[in-house]
């Protein structure tokens, strides 16, 4: 019953964040998706207690074409460029425990009962993605591009 609740607990965020999914996304240059969300986006609070408590993010890229997948470390603030895709990476935010609710985007706990990161995906010069990954529910808001699947597997501790 508790595990129930937990995972009650950890899913409401996502469905609030799903209000916006039913439609179709809007296709940004380069086959990716673009995140448009109506309204003024959230505001993201980093709580003082998590403060330089996270360095990388580790992401997982899988070629669609071959099925090869490798894993990679994307440092907090940082370019990192996918290799053999002229995609690069940005993690703009860690969060160990996200949570939405009021216009602001935070984590609840030093936890990482439900791991978040935000995102942006350049192809070139040209942004096409920026939105929230997760750990737990690798299929909300997924980046989708025609020739690979990029996931956030892990936070990395500092």
């Amino acid at each position: 019953m508790k595990g129930a609740i937990r995972l009650l607990m950890c899913s409401l965020p996502l469905l609030m964040l799903a209000g916006g999914c039913g439609s179709e996304p809007e296709k940004a240059a380069g086959g990716g998706t673009a995140s448009a969300q109506p309204g003024p986006e959230p505001k993201v609070v980093v709580p003082p207690s998590q403060a330089g408590k996270w360095k990388a993010a580790k992401i997982s890229v899988q070629d669609k074409a071959s099925g090869r997948t490798f894993t990679q470390e994307v440092a907090l603030g940082a370019d990192a460029p996918v290799p053999g895709t002229g995609l690069t990476i940005r993690v703009e935010a860690v969060l160990p425990d996200f949570t939405m609710g009021g216009g602001v985007i935070t984590s609840r706990s030093d936890n990482p009962a439900n791991p978040a990161a935000q995102v942006q995906v350049t192809e070139g010069a040209q942004p096409v993605f920026r939105g929230w990954m997760f750990t737990l529910f690798p299929e909300a808001h997924p980046f989708v591009h025609p020739r690979v699947l990029i996931r956030l597997v892990a936070l990395i501790p500092a």
